[in-house]
């Protein structure tokens, strides 16, 4: 079952489970992601997240998302 399907700029569309995992070595690291389709790989970095105080209430601000290029596995 689906639940959330992605498509590279290569115009493959899958599900997340098969961006996931390669069919030599099987599982990517955490955060890794490469498409079936052409090897392109790339994970995702978060940057740290910042927390501002207000007397005694704290507010959590999430940190940057990006993607970064990778080098892909067969």
């Amino acid at each position: 079952m689906a639940w959330m399907n992605l498509t590279c700029k290569c115009g493959h569309t899958a599900d997340i489970d098969a961006f996931c995992r390669t069919a030599l070595f099987g599982e990517l690291p955490r955060g890794q992601y490469q498409c079936p389709g052409c090897g392109i790989a790339w994970r995702r970095v978060e940057s740290e997240h910042r927390i501002m105080r207000h007397g005694s209430a704290a507010t959590i601000i999430p940190g940057r998302v990006e993607m970064v290029a990778v080098d892909g596995r067969l």
